[in-house]
Order: structure tokens, then sequence, then C-alpha cells
């Protein structure tokens, strides 16, 4: 087949509809009509009067616009034996024209919605990308023919990738390093090439880094360079390519000074947030600068100096407050995307601060005042915002945002809650109310229904850079989970723990404490053991500051046998400190509970949590010394429980009036022969004096109600012992 080449400033004839993204190029049209070239086509004998033909089809097309019925009546036509023959040609100037008209009727193919997800079609996504990074011939009609092709592979790729369907093929066939490829060396209509990078990582991301890690490290580092470097408005547009990019990638612990991007990514944020720029150039790079707070911690931002890191806090702080002090709660959702990225700025910022001691912060006392005070003005905004949502129909509480918002002022009530007082307390009953609703919510997922939450439906649809993985965002027992740092800190004091107590909030709490610890004990999860031991932290600061709530609600009772059920399950030494939570807040509400009945429940509870408890010291020789000494078992963990220790044995001793039955379990276990004989060991020794008088108070309640216990500890000197250790440290 012989073929006249084109000349030159001439492209090749393309199929192309006007609603197709059409590239206009002239040509002189022919006299003949559509339908009659079709005829011809259809006619034709020979591969040279298909080829004929198909030029005129192609110069007919471009010279008129086309609509589906037309493009199908070329389809019918054309069929795909022969284009995928052209597609097939030699290489050389010939068969570049052959498989350049090839492509052109697949690219017209491509803009039917019927026919772009054909196997024809998709099949050839990897010839299509093969040719996008071929290197052109050397003279100007190659290069001419090679650009037109790749224009059209193109259209096709894009129309293609304008699917679900489609983007899911193109993953498939491995276009990915390819268009990574074209992106990085700035081949012939890169541009494009990164449009179809744009609609696979937004629904992709993730599942594109698993499988290509490698090539979108390439690509994130070309990128990151070019946004350094860049000094006009493409500073802007990588700026958002970069969020895109990284959006999808898992987060990481290593060591951000290897990574030559973090840097570059690093100082094109600096330039930007440090300019004078509008909302439409800001909102991106704040969103970037969270996404690699996510990624990377606050110590990337430190890298550069303080002043940045002070610079991006306090516009995070303004946008937060300027954005949600807006009457209009439906304006506000409109920048739920923003808002995410300003929270997670502020919640690195309050986590930093927060475990760093004050003397090793890199801020002086002027930089920490106006650190505060921004995260204040902040936080004056989370709350004007929650109290207007509370304000709204329930259904508008669900959204990711009021969400999201809940969060963020749960990282500063678990850090701070003598600042805006009154506008936490006043949201206390909002607050109790949406825990209990998303407990509600939870509860009917446990018992069997399909899918997930409504809540955690929306959640999904608002990246809020958290853990994750990418795990679900809302915890296990909903938007309560946030707040139960702050309410540990609430219910120490007074005032708010009265609050509390009126909204009932022990009666919710509970709730949550039996989903956590349903999905403990089947799944040992990590979040809701560290749930667990906070909720033990507030029903302790109840049962201590405010008991009566507590050990008069049935609910309560039946949460208590629920617990001590459960206390056995737990014998683990990584669960060791769950173990002393769970120990003692039974023991607490136990004391208060007058008509505590003996079930094989109760006693295996107090069995274990005797054993327990008497297991922690034991008596150490060091030179003519000796030394009552933490047992190795609880060595590992004695910093977080020592107190919990301490608490418990006097609730321990307590009880021992109240159930007639508990002083037999002393015998049984043994805890009265080896407390007797650690204080046999006592006179003389280096003992902490409280410890020494708990061991002595357990020895005397238990001869005082007991009878078969007195009479152990008279056969064994047992009483005799713990007078002397009484009189030895009066």
């Amino acid at each position: 087949m012989e073929v006249t080449a084109p000349t030159e400033g001439e492209k090749q004839p393309t199929l192309r509809s006007s609603s197709g993204g059409s590239r206009e190029r002239p040509h002189s049209v022919p006299s003949l009509d559509l339908d009659r070239c079709l005829q011809m086509l259809r006619q034709a004998r020979s591969d040279s009067e298909q080829f004929a033909a198909l030029l005129l089809v192609t110069k007919m097309v471009q010279a008129q616009e086309t609509d589906a019925s037309t493009r199908r009546k070329i389809f019918d036509a054309v069929g795909f034996t022969f284009p995928n023959r052209l597609l097939k040609s030699a290489g050389g100037p010939e068969g570049d024209i052959y498989r350049a008209l090839g492509v052109t009727i697949f690219s017209c193919f491509c803009t039917d919605l019927e026919l772009v997800l054909h196997h024809h079609v998709t099949s050839k996504i990897p010839l299509f990308t093969d040719i996008i990074v071929e290197p052109p011939g050397g003279s100007d009609e190659d290069r001419t023919t090679h650009h037109s092709m790749v224009e059209d592979c193109y259209q096709c790729l894009l129309a293609i990738g304008a699917t679900q369907a489609g983007r899911v093929q193109l993953i498939a066939r491995d276009s990915v390093p390819v268009l990574c490829q074209a992106v990085i060396r700035k081949m012939y209509g890169y541009g494009q090439a990164m449009q179809i990078m744009r609609q696979l990582l937004m629904e992709h991301g993730r599942e594109l880094w698993n499988k290509h890690g490698d090539a979108l490290t390439h690509l994130l580092t070309a990128m990151a360079k070019e946004f350094t470097d860049a000094d006009d408005i493409s500073k802007f547009v990588l700026c958002e390519d970069l969020g895109l990019l990284l959006s999808g990638r898992d987060k990481d612990s290593g060591d951000f000074l290897h990574y030559t991007w973090a840097e570059d990514v690093l100082n094109g944020l600096s330039e930007i947030l440090g300019s004078y720029i509008g909302p439409e150039q800001r909102n991106p790079a704040l969103e970037l600068a969270s996404l690699m707070l996510d990624h990377l911690g606050i110590e990337w931002a430190m890298s550069a100096n303080v002043k940045f890191v002070l610079l991006l806090v306090n516009l995070a702080c303004v946008e937060v407050r300027m954005v949600l002090e807006d009457p209009d709660v439906k304006q506000v959702f409109q920048k739920s995307a923003l808002m995410s990225a300003c929270y997670n700025i502020l919640e690195s910022a309050i986590m930093f601060t927060s475990c760093t001691p004050t003397s090793d912060l890199p801020l002086n006392p002027k930089q920490i005042e106006q650190f505060v005070e921004s995260l204040q003005g902040a936080y004056v905004g989370v709350t004007f915002f929650l109290a207007q949502v509370a304000e709204q129909p329930q259904d508008t509480w669900s959204h990711p945002l009021v969400t999201a918002s809940v969060r963020v002022l749960g990282a500063w009530l678990a850090e701070e809650t003598s600042a805006l007082r009154e506008e936490v307390y006043g949201l206390l009953p909002f607050l109790i109310k949406l825990g209990s609703l998303s407990l509600d919510d939870t509860e009917d997922q446990s018992k069997g229904a399909a899918g997930v939450s409504g809540l955690s439906e929306e959640m999904q649809e608002l990246d809020l850079q958290m853990e994750s993985e990418k795990e679900q965002y809302l915890p296990k027992s909903g938007v309560l989970s946030f707040l139960l740092p702050g309410l540990c800190h609430l219910t120490a004091e007074p005032r708010p723990r009265a609050l509390l107590l009126q909204l009932q909030v022990h009666q919710v709490l509970a709730r949550c404490l039996q989903l956590h610890l349903a999905n403990f004990l089947g799944t040992k999860d990590r979040q809701s053991e560290m749930a667990l031991r906070t909720l033990c932290g507030i029903f302790l600061n109840l049962l201590v500051l405010s008991p009566q709530p507590l050990t008069s609600n049935p609910n309560m009772a039946a949460l208590l046998n629920r617990i001590m059920g459960a206390v056995p399950q737990l014998g683990c030494p990584e669960h060791t400190v769950l173990l002393a939570n769970f120990v003692v807040m039974c023991l607490m509400q136990a004391r208060g509970v007058k008509d505590l009945q003996e079930t094989s429940v109760t006693r295996q509870f107090f069995r274990t949590a005797v054993e327990f408890l008497g297991g922690a010291y034991h008596v150490t020789r060091g030179g003519e010394q000796k030394h009552l000494s933490v047992s190795p078992a609880y060595s590992q963990h004695w910093d977080s429980i020592s107190e919990l220790w301490f608490l418990g044995m006097q609730a321990l001793v307590s009880c021992i009036p109240q159930l007639p039955w508990l002083p037999a379990i002393f015998l049984e276990t043994g805890l009265l022969k080896n407390v007797v004989a650690l204080l046999q060991d006592i006179p003389g020794g280096d003992f902490d004096l409280d410890t020494v008088d708990l061991y002595q108070n357990m020895v005397v309640e238990v001869a005082k109600h007991d009878g078969k216990c007195q009479q152990w500890l008279q056969q064994n000197g047992g009483l005799e012992v713990a007078r002397s250790v009484q009189c030895h440290f009066k």
C-alpha cells in the first residue's frame, strides 16, 4: 500500500466530535458527504481501498460535527478488524502513518460510551501507553505524525479513565508507570498524562501506591523539585497535585531527612505561605502541609525553622476561626476539606507541645504566648460552630465536619481544661447526646446491621488524615472516644463532674465500655485497650469523688458483673495495666454494694484480684539491709500502676467487712501466708511505711471477720507479727 507522506505543517486527519475535545486542524473538505464515504468504505475490496476510504471519512468528520448516531454509523462501517491491523503495522514512516490512522479511528470509537469499554479498546491500553513514551522520528514529518498519534492515544486513555470500569482497566494494565515516566520526562502531551493520573489518584490512590510505589515515588520526587523551583502560577497547580499524590501514600516512620522530596515540599510551602496570596492559593498549601505533617510529623516542619511552624499554626487557626464563626452552618460544611486540614495542623501542634517538656520547646516565652493565643482563638471558633450545630436538626449532627470538630475539641480537652471553661460546659449536653447517638449506631452494627453506619459512611467522604492504614476514621465507640481523655480531666473537677452526672454520663460511658470490652476480648485491639484504660480512669474519678450515683444504679451493677467476668481473661503480662485498672475499678464499686452475692463470677474475680494485688511486692536483701521490692512481673509497668495498686489494696481491705466469704480466698490463694512471711522480714529493713501499713491492716481485718483466718494466724504467729510491726514503726 503506497501512502503519500504529509507535507510540513500538516497532521494526519483525526476523527473528533465537538463534545470530545476536538483539536482544530485545517483540512480541505471533500465534496463527498459522509454517507457516501461510508458506503465506499463498506464496498472496499482491498486494503488500499479501505485505507483511502478511511482517509476520506476522517477528513469528512473533521469538517463537521458528529453526534452519537453518526459515530455509531462510522463504527458499524469500520469495525475493529481493519483498525487492529493498522495498529500492528511495522515501524518506519509508512508504518507510523498506518498506526496513526488506526489510533485516530480508536479515538473516535472512544467518544462512544458503549464502545469505550469494549475489550478491543481496553486491550489496546498497553499499546497506547507505549506510543506516548516512544521517541519520535528525526524529521519534522515524523515528529508531526508522532505527535498526532500521541494526542489520539491520550484522547483514548482520557476517555477510558473517565469511567470507573475504565480506571480499573488502566490500573490493571499497568499504565501508571508509563504515565509517570511521561510526566517526569516532560514528554509530548505530558499534561494529559498528569490529567489521567489525577483521574486515577482521586479514587485509587492507595491502590496505586501499593502496586506502583516506586514509580509514584519517582513522580513525587520530580514534582517536589519542580514545586520548589517554580516561580509562576504552575507552583500552585503543583501544590494541588502534590496533595492529591500524597493523599494515597501510607504514613511511615522513616526519617524525613532521607527524602529529598520532603525538603523540596517544605521549601515550596514556605514560599507560598510566606507570600501575600489569596485563599485560592493558600488553602491548597494548608491542605498539603497537613498531609506532610500526617506523614512525617511536626519535626518535618521544625526542620525549616520555628517561624515556619508558628506561621503555619497561626494561618490554620485564623482560617478555622474565620470559617467556623459563619452563622450559616451549611456554608461552613462546604469548606469541610479545608477545616479537616487545619484541624490536623492544630492537633499536630497540640501533640508536639504536650509531649515535649517546656524547657525543650524551641520557642521563647513570647512565642509560646502567641502560640497559645492562636490556639485559643481557633477553639473559640470550634466551640461556636458546635454550639450552632447543637441547634440544628439531629440529621445535621452526623455531618463529617461535626465529627471532626468533636475530635479536635477532644484533643484540646485532653491537654487543656482551664481555658474556655464556660464554652465547654455549655457544650456538654450536646456532646454527651451526640456520643450517645453514635453509640446507638455502633450497637446496631454489632447486632448485625448490614453495611456501615451512616455516620461512618459520611466520615469516609472526608479525608481527615487519620490513621488512617486506611483505617476507618470513626473508632469503635464513635465520637465519644474522642472525648474520653477530656472527660477524664473534667470528672476530676467538681463543677463539670456535677454537670456530667446530671447528664447521666456514667450510663453512656457504661455502654461505651461494654462495646470496647467486647471488641477487646474478641480481637485484643490496641485502640479498644487504650479506650478501656481511659474509661476506667473516668469511672475511678466518679467512684472516688461522687460514688452514690454509680453504686445505686442497677445498670452499673450489671456493668460490674460484666467486668468481673472479664478480669480472669486478662492474665497476659502485656495487659497488666488494663488488668490493674479493671481490678481497682471493680473493687472501688464493690465496696459500695451492700449485698454483693457470692457467685462463680464474683468469687473468681476476687481470687484474681487477691492474687494480682498480693503478688506486687517481695523482700530482697542488699548487703546487710532488707528491702521491699516490686516483683519482676510488675516492674515493667510499675510507673503506670503503682498508684492503682495502692488504691486497690485499700479498696480490697475495705471489702473484707462487707463480704463474709472474702477472707477465705486469702487463705486459699496463699496470700495470707505470704503477707505474714513478708511482715516477719520487716524489722530492721528499709521499707515504705504506707505499704507496710496496708499489709498490716489486711492481716488485722481478716482476723476480725473470719474465724478460720483468725485461727490460722494464731497458730502461725501472724497476729503477733502484725502487732510487732505496728509497734516497731511507732
